[in-house]
């Protein structure tokens, strides 16, 4: 509790850090997708002759939820390494980096997907009351970066290959997580094997939510939350019994 209040105000700062590195600023948070989309909306659509007239929404979508968890975890996984020299001159948890990296990506995110809402609704996918379950899905899609970026922040300060290991890792998921193509057109025997990444099943709730107005299935959201929690035990535990170490190991 007594780190909170740093937590906080040091997320903020990493926001305004972020903001200021850049002659867009703020901007850059809703640029990047859009060029996210452009390209894959180029490719899958006008090139292979892919998708409908929802297309586009569909994309941006699943980009702006897959940038959300690629920074954070990304970040987060090297924040420890990355803040050796504050460490060398202070003690604190090292949770507490990890904590401020998930808040700031957080806070990113909901001004992002407030936009994004918008957009949707411009497009001609008129506001329903499914959009009170939005918050729901929110939490769920926090919870599983939070255990992958704890797992992460725990394991490279003191393997720094496994940097390597999350890249691929990453490129795997996103292939895996149906940002760009519409899972529920596959067949049920690759179905199966896709919606064995969390991330899948997030993308489809929110499309079915947004864009189909239907509910989401709680049972699966149920599941993933689960598995997220037993990771993220893990994740800090790790982090608090290897606190002091992990110092040594990056200064």
């Amino acid at each position: 509790m007594q780190y909170l209040e740093l937590i906080y105000y040091r997320a903020l700062a990493e926001i305004r850090a972020d903001a200021a590195r850049y002659y867009l600023g703020l901007l850059w948070w809703f640029i990047e997708p859009l060029l996210f989309m452009a390209i894959f909306y180029l490719i899958f659509s006008a090139g292979f002759r892919l998708g409908g007239n929802g297309f586009l929404v569909f994309l941006l979508i699943g980009l702006t939820l897959w940038k959300w968890f690629q920074s954070t975890v990304t970040r987060g996984a090297t924040i420890i390494v990355a803040s050796r020299g504050l460490l060398s001159q202070t003690y604190f948890p090292k949770y507490v980096l990890v904590l401020i990296t998930i808040l700031a990506g957080l806070l990113k995110f909901l001004i992002v997907f407030g936009v994004l809402l918008g957009f949707v609704h411009v497009m001609g996918y008129e506001y329903h009351y499914t959009w009170l379950h939005l918050p729901v899905l929110v939490l769920v899609m926090l919870a599983i970066i939070v255990a992958f970026t704890s797992i992460s922040a725990a394991i490279t300060p003191f393997f720094p290959d496994y940097g390597i290991i999350l890249n691929n890792v990453m490129l795997l998921l996103f292939v895996m997580s149906g940002v760009f193509y519409d899972i529920s057109e596959r067949s049920e025997e690759i179905q199966q094997i896709l919606y064995l990444n969390p991330l899948a099943l997030l993308l489809r709730e929110f499309r079915v939510i947004l864009l189909d107005h239907n509910l989401p299935d709680y049972v699966a959201l149920a599941w993933i939350m689960m598995a997220c929690a037993v990771v993220t035990v893990c994740g800090f535990l790790a982090l608090v019994k290897f606190d002091r170490a992990a110092a040594k190991a990056v200064i």
